[in-house]
């Protein structure tokens, strides 16, 4: 049907190689409309010391919407070696990007050899998270340079680093 949501991975590192990736998805040209089931950056999984960077840049346009009900930010699972990288960043800077559920930076699977860092730069636009934003063990930050953080049922906000030159409303503890 037209209504169903559908995952958005950008960089994933699923292949045993010493060879890391570097992904971009730079939409900052256009509008971009999403219904997402799961939206995952920078995801490494398995094998050698080959890490992934991801990086989605949605525009300063005010037609931006996007609703998804799971964002990761950089996650590392189950690296059986090596010293990989899973680094993701979002940058919203226009429109409204609407989070169902949580936002997770820096997802970091214990059993992991390596590390995960995600990052969320709200530079414009309004961005709601029904859920929570937090560190999955990893590096974490958010930088609201701008736009508005909304947190419309009190979610909490857990990360390493918040750099604050916005509006975060109805934060929880």
């Amino acid at each position: 049907s037209g209504s169903q949501k559908v995952n958005l991975s950008v960089g994933a590192n699923t292949a045993s190689t010493p060879v890391s990736t570097t992904n971009l998805m730079d939409l900052s040209g256009g509008t971009f409309v999403a219904a997402l089931d799961n939206l995952i950056l920078g995801q490494k999984s398995g094998g050698d010391a080959g890490g992934v960077d991801a990086t989605l840049t949605l525009s300063a346009n005010d037609g931006n919407a996007v609703n998804v009900n799971n964002i990761t930010l950089g996650s590392m699972l189950g690296d059986s070696y090596g010293s990989a990288v899973a680094s993701a960043t979002l940058n919203v800077n226009g429109g409204a990007l609407i989070v169902n559920n949580d936002v997770t930076l820096g997802s970091y699977d214990l059993s992991s050899i390596g590390s995960a860092a995600g990052t969320l730069n709200i530079n414009g636009g309004v961005v709601t998270v029904f859920g929570s934003i937090s560190s999955g063990g990893g590096a974490s930050t958010l930088n609201i340079n701008g736009g508005l953080l909304n947190l419309p049922l009190g979610g909490g906000i857990t990360a390493d680093t918040l750099t604050l030159n916005g509006t975060i409303t109805n934060a929880g503890s």
